[in-house]
């Protein structure tokens, strides 16, 4: 690797940081190279942010589109860091995105990131029944992940009585 890819490397990797860290958003400025990873860092600051405004746009723009089963380009200068510029939603980052939400939710004390985050989930779920409606048959999704999820956290709670 030369010294003018490095120096290129360190300018994307700045680029990026100015992109997104307006009022107090940090977001590491070395990027992993993988994009789903920093994608996920990404939605990390962004739904943890004490801006609602923040939130619900993050919610809206990027976490909703990408649920409801359209690649989404990813805001990286892809060529510059040789990422691929979509990403498509399987169980796995269906089931991160369920993960990140359950854990962020609480902290909600407006309706309005709340109800973002109940449209994103609503939007997994419907992906889920489309994808089994196009396949003829049964599809294991998001939901199973759910129905799991809410498995575990009852016998959990029913443990601590």
């Amino acid at each position: 690797m030369s010294t003018q890819d490095i120096q290129n490397w360190i300018s994307a990797a700045r680029s990026f940081e100015n992109e997104f860290d307006e009022h107090d958003m940090s977001v590491s400025t070395v990027p992993s190279r993988n994009v789903w990873e920093d994608f996920m860092e990404l939605a990390l600051v962004s739904l943890t942010s004490s801006s609602s405004k923040k939130r619900v746009s993050f919610l809206n723009q990027k976490i909703l589109p990408l649920s409801q089963h359209r690649g989404m380009v990813f805001p990286f200068k892809a060529t510059t860091l040789n990422m691929t510029p979509s990403i498509e939603l399987d169980i796995q980052r269906a089931s991160d995105v369920f993960d990140l939400l359950i854990i962020t939710y609480p902290r909600y004390i407006d309706a309005v990131s709340r109800d973002a985050v109940l449209a994103v989930l609503s939007s997994l779920v419907k992906r889920d029944a489309v994808l089994a409606s196009d396949s003829s048959g049964s599809v294991t999704g998001v939901l199973d992940y759910i129905i799991r999820w809410l498995d575990s956290e009852t016998m959990r709670l029913c443990s601590l009585k």
